[in-house]
Order: C-alpha cells, then structure tokens, then sequence
C-alpha cells in the first residue's frame, strides 16, 4: 500500500469484472471461402482502495494535518496514554487526548445492572460467562444501538459467579 493508506481504516471496493466485446474484421472472401479477424477478448476488474471517509473526519477531528502527516493520528498510536489506540478510540467513541476518556463497563454492587457510556453510530453487545477460562460467551444484549449516552442493561440471572464484556463495533 501507498504510505499515505497505510495505518488508516480503509474502505475497500469491487469493480465488478467487465468484458470488451471483441471486434470482428472480415480479412478475405475467395472460393467459398471467408476469413474473419477476431480481436482478443479483455475482462477488466479491479479494486478501489481508499481512505475510510468517517476515519478521516474522525483524524482531522482530533488532530491538526501536521500530527496526521507525522503520524500521531495513525491507528496503533495512543497519543494521551490510557492504553487505548486510535482504532480503539474510535471504534469506542472516546477522545484520544483525553486519558479520562475511556470505555469501560460498569457493574452494580449485587451485578444486577451493567452500564457503560455509549457513542452515536455504534452498536454495542455485552456477553458473559461464569467461568472466566472456560466455555464460550453468551450474550446477554446484543446490537445496543449507541445514544450518546449510558445504556444500562439488567441482568436477572443469579449467578454465583459470572464475568461480563462488553464489544464495540462500528456498524
């Protein structure tokens, strides 16, 4: 990839495959009989790569076209070190300059509610488990639309144990 695309949330698109009909050229007739020219027959397709249009305003959002080029603004970076990248910020809804911004879930003292601050344009889904090395994840509220404000989900199982995540993901 190009450097300017490397780094970066990438939207990626597919030229559907074409086909130049090939052109056909009498070349002779004699005695019955006739000789045609035909073209080679070219399929074109192809890729568009280009830069994440969202990713992009989210970058010049929180960063000057300076940090950007020098690459504060790149996804591996973590520029207010709470342990959170680019990427993650982003997909979180968190500020990258802010090390009090973070996404995180909360749980109430009996672990009846969980609750954590949401973005716009996001969808959330928290899962549990009541064995933390074992088994997989249940889901206890899938596709939460993001409000920009807190979700609060009620877990009514009593568990003895149980451990819970909440996921991020940018429709």
């Amino acid at each position: 990839l190009p450097e300017w695309l490397r780094n970066q949330y990438l939207q990626v698109s597919v030229v559907t495959p074409e086909v130049v009909a090939p052109s056909v050229e009498l070349l002779s007739v004699s005695n019955n009989e006739i000789q045609v020219g035909l073209s080679s027959v070219e399929y074109y397709a192809g890729i568009v790569v280009e830069k994440d249009a969202e990713w992009a305003g989210w970058q010049e959002g929180y960063f000057t076209s300076e940090e950007i080029s020098n690459g504060l603004g790149d996804l591996g970076e973590d520029p207010d070190g709470d342990g959170m990248t680019n990427g993650q910020e982003y997909i979180a809804g968190t500020d990258p300059r802010n090390p009090e911004s973070v996404f995180a879930l909360g749980i109430s003292a009996d672990a009846s509610v969980l609750f954590f601050d949401s973005a716009t344009g996001r969808t959330y889904s928290i899962h549990f488990r009541t064995n933390l090395l074992q088994g997989a994840w249940q889901p206890l509220g899938t596709n939460l639309p993001g409000t920009g404000v807190e979700i609060i989900v009620d877990d009514t199982n009593e568990w003895a144990r149980a451990y819970y995540r909440v996921e991020a993901q940018r429709p």
